[in-house]
């Protein structure tokens, strides 16, 4: 057993490398639009799964309809704390005197 872990760890040698630093591709800036059609199609995924369930298909198993759903509700809700936060930071600034 421990020849199999030693395999393993000789195999999956592990080398650091320094994050790039490109002019071009800024690492703090976020594709908002990317993130939110992301969202609608796991939402998109998740309604397709609904209905072929409630269709009577077998292909889609009801684990897979619940997952499909959690995922698309925990996405959707993070996409609304990150604007809750966003707005309540604008509001923030925009009390502060100049």
């Amino acid at each position: 057993m421990t020849d199999a872990i030693t395999a393993i760890s000789a195999s999956s040698e592990l080398q650091p490398t320094a994050p790039s630093t490109s002019a071009a591709e800024p690492t703090s800036e976020i594709d908002f639009l990317a993130v939110l059609e992301r969202i609608d199609e796991s939402t998109q995924a998740a309604v397709q799964n609904l209905e072929a369930v409630a269709a009577g298909d077998d292909g889609v198993h009801l684990h897979e309809l619940m997952m499909s759903l959690e995922t698309a509700r925990l996405e959707l809700q993070l996409a609304v704390e990150v604007r809750n936060r966003l707005v309540e930071g604008y509001q923030e600034l925009s009390r502060m005197q100049v």
